[in-house]
This record gives structure tokens, sequence and C-alpha cells, in this order.
């Protein structure tokens, strides 16, 4: 995911994203990430649910994006 390598805590050295790690920040509902990730109006609705007027983080849906997805 190219947003992903917008921010560089998030890639390595050769500039490829660092799958494990952000998969951790995943689960700690890392700030920074949940950030990037509301700003892509086309990323937004695939890892958010509205629930009572509140946009709530579908950590399942992005960990099993980012196993099988994120090289």
């Amino acid at each position: 995911m190219e947003l992903l390598k917008t921010y560089s805590r998030f890639v390595d050295q050769n500039g490829e994203l660092v799958k494990g790690a952000i998969i951790d920040w995943a689960w700690k509902i890392d700030l920074t990430l949940v950030k990037l990730l509301l700003s892509d109006a086309n990323v937004k609705p695939k890892y958010f649910n509205e629930i009572a007027g509140h946009l709530v983080f579908n950590v399942n849906t992005f960990v099993d994006f980012s196993k099988e997805k994120l090289l």
C-alpha cells in the first residue's frame, strides 16, 4: 500500500514496507497509522466501520490485509 510508504517509520532503508512492524502498530492501534488510514478517502471505508456516528478502526480487517498483501 503506497499510502503507508509516505511515513518513514513504516519503511526500511530501502523504502520497503516493514510488514511485521505495521501489523504490530495496528494491534496497538497506533495513532499515526490510524490517522494515515483515515486521511485517504479510498482506504478509510475499507478499515473503518461507523457505529453510532463514530468511526471504529477494524484492526482484524487491516491485519488480515497486511498479512496477505503487504510485501
